[in-house]
């Protein structure tokens, strides 16, 4: 007998929403700040457990900010989802490209495998967190 998936909870549904809303990836408090401001009040705790299912469920990923903070954000749906995240803010654009799939399936191949789902997160700094680029210095 097969086993079917549990059903996501109401907070489950108000945590993926929160997630929709946004362009970058949260922390738990990050998400129960946004759920306390939109509705019923909800336990961090009860937030860490349903954010742990939505993570063992596939509906979530993790990363890692600042080289210790956890981030989650929404996992790519389509099986393929290139992004790119500031590891300073979080913020998170995509970047679904040829070159990107092309290199996925080019790194692929060269190791023997066979790519079934796909989905690269490169971490960097966006321009707003960036330090400013010192002055260019002309050789005479």
């Amino acid at each position: 007998m097969c086993a079917r998936p549990r059903p996501p909870t109401d907070h489950e549904h108000r945590i993926v929403s929160v997630f929709e809303s946004q362009r970058q990836f949260l922390t738990v408090a990050q998400v129960r700040d946004r759920l306390m401001s939109t509705g019923p009040p909800i336990r961090l705790a009860t937030v860490y457990q349903c954010v742990k299912r939505l993570l063992e469920a596939g509906t979530l990923e993790r990363a890692t900010i600042r080289s210790s903070t956890a981030v989650y954000g929404l996992r790519p749906a389509c099986g393929s989802g290139h992004r790119l995240m500031c590891s300073a803010c979080a913020l998170v654009v995509d970047a679904d490209d040829d070159e990107v799939t092309t290199w996925v399936a080019q790194t692929a191949a060269l190791h023997g495998f066979m790519i079934t789902d796909s989905s690269v997160l490169l971490s960097g700094t966006c321009a707003a967190c960036a330090p400013p680029l010192p002055a260019t210095v002309e050789c005479r």
